[in-house]
C-alpha cells in the first residue's frame, strides 16, 4: 500500500485536502498510515490523463507495429502525465495496420512500461479524398465492414474508435454495423455538408475528429460539419490544444457550443514528438517539424509534437479554470471509449491511474495501476 500526502486532490470536479491510497492497484481514500509515504506537499493529484488520439513519440508510430515501439511511446508519454492511450493509426496499407493491430492486443495483453493501451483508434484509411490533410490518398477507400475485419482478424476486442467521412459511400451502414459491435465511429478528414454531418450525429456518428480540422467550417449560408455540432451539441469533440491548430477564440467558441462534457482534449503526437526540429513519418509521408509544428512538404498540419500537459497548460493560459480543463483530458475521454466505470476519476475503487504535478504544471510522478512508471529526478 502507498500513501500520497500532503496534495490538494482532484476529487468530484474540486479539489480538496486528502491524502490518496493505493491498494493492490486501486484507489482508496482509507489505509495504513505507517505503509509507504510519498509526500506531494505543494503539489497536485490529478486522474491519469487519456489520450484517445496519438500516433506515436520519440521517433516510433503505432504503424510500426512493434512491441518495443508501443513501449517506447507508452514510456514517454507518461512522463508527461498520460496513463491511458488509444493506439492511433494512420491511412496506410492493409498490411502495415494488421501489423500494427496484433502488436496492440499483445500489449494490451502484456502491458506497457508506461501507458497502458486501452484499444486501437483507426484514423482512416476511410476518409474523403478532398479532406485527407497529412493522410496518405494512396491507401483511402470507403467505409468497409470487410476491410475493417481484415484488419483486426481475431482481435475484434481491441477495437474502440473509427473515424470516417459519413458523405462516402456506404458511410450510413458502416455506423450502424458498428453501434451494433458497441465501437464508436467518428466523423473526420469529411467534406459533408451540415445536412449530412447531423444525420451522422443521429445515427451515433457522435464524435468529431480534431474538430475544425480536416472538416467543413462554418459558413453563415453553408453552416457545415463545424455548423452541425453548434446547432446540435449532441456530438463529443476532440480538441487539439497546441494553439496551433486551433485559435485560442475558437477553441473557447467551440466549448461553449458543444458543452463541457463534450469536450476531449487530444494530442494527435507524432513520432517526432519529444525529438525537436526534423524529418519523420507519418503513414508513409514526410513530416517536417520546424519550431515545434508538422507540416507536409505541401504545407498542410501533420499531427502535432502536443503533450497533454501542455495541453493542460495552455487551456488554462488562455482563460479555462483548471478544474475544467481536467475534466476534457481525464473523465469525459475515459466515457468517450467506454472505461468510465474504471478509469478517469480519482475514486474508491478505481485503477490507480494518477499524475502528481506541481504548481507549474511539471509531471512530478506518475502512477498506471497503482505502479509509478515515473518519476522526475
Amino acid at each position: 500500500m502507498i500513501r500520497i500526502k500532503n496534495a490538494k486532490a482532484y476529487i468530484n470536479g474540486k479539489f480538496e485536502n486528502k491524502d490518496i491510497y493505493i491498494d493492490n492497484g486501486k484507489i482508496s481514500f482509507s489505509g495504513d498510515v505507517n505503509c509507504e509515504n510519498v509526500d506531494a506537499s505543494g503539489k497536485m493529484i490529478l486522474p491519469g490523463f487519456i489520450d484517445i488520439h496519438i500516433h506515436g513519440a520519440m521517433g516510433c508510430d503505432f504503424n510500426d507495429g512493434t512491441e518495443e515501439a508501443i513501449d517506447t511511446i507508452a514510456e514517454f508519454t507518461a512522463s508527461h502525465g498520460t496513463t491511458c492511450m488509444l493506439a492511433t493509426t494512420s491511412t496506410v496499407g492493409s498490411e502495415v495496420l494488421k501489423k500494427a493491430a496484433s502488436a496492440v492486443a499483445v500489449k494490451m495483453k502484456k502491458g506497457t512500461k508506461g501507458a497502458s493501451i486501452a484499444g486501437l483508434h483507426m484514423e482512416g484509411p476511410f476518409f474523403n479524398p478532398k479532406a485527407l490533410g497529412a493522410q496518405n490518398p494512396e491507401y483511402v477507400e470507403a467505409p468497409s465492414v470487410k476491410t475493417l475485419d481484415d484488419v483486426i482478424g481475431c482481435n475484434s476486442d481491441i477495437i474502440k474508435l473509427v473515424a470516417l467521412a459519413p458523405e462516402m459511400d456506404g458511410a450510413f451502414e458502416f455506423i450502424e454495423k458498428m453501434n451494433a459491435r458497441g465501437i464508436r465511429t467518428a466523423i473526420g478528414h469529411t467534406a459533408a455538408d451540415y445536412e449530412t454531418t447531423v444525420k451522422a450525429i443521429n445515427a451515433g456518428c457522435n464524435m468529431m475528429t480534431h474538430f475544425y480540422n480536416a472538416m467543413t467550417p462554418l459558413k453563415h449560408r453553408d453552416p457545415g460539419a463545424v455548423g452541425a455540432v453548434f446547432d446540435n451539441k449532441n456530438a463529443q469533440i476532440q480538441l487539439i490544444c497546441d494553439l496551433i491548430h486551433v485559435h485560442p477564440a475558437a477553441l473557447r467558441i467551440a466549448v461553449n457550443n458543444a458543452g463541457e462534457d463534450n469536450v476531449i482534449m487530444i494530442s494527435d503526437a507524432i513520432s517526432g514528438t519529444g525529438l525537436g526540429d526534423g524529418k519523420y513519418n507519418l503513414g508513409g509521408l514526410d513530416i517536417f517539424v520546424k519550431d515545434g509544428v508538422a507540416r507536409i512538404e505541401q504545407g498542410n498540419l501533420a499531427g502535432s509534437t502536443l503533450t497533454l500537459d501542455t495541453a493542460l497548460k495552455n487551456m488554462v493560459k488562455i482563460g479555462f479554470p483548471l478544474e475544467t480543463a481536467v475534466k476534457f483530458l481525464t473523465e469525459n475521454p475515459a466515457r468517450a471509449i467506454g472505461i468510465g466505470n474504471r478509469k478517469g476519476q480519482i475514486k474508491e475503487g478505481y485503477d490507480a491511474d494518477m499524475v502528481v504535478m506541481d504548481n507549474d504544471f511539471n509531471v512530478d510522478m506518475t502512477f498506471v495501476c497503482g505502479k509509478k512508471v515515473f518519476q522526475r529526478s
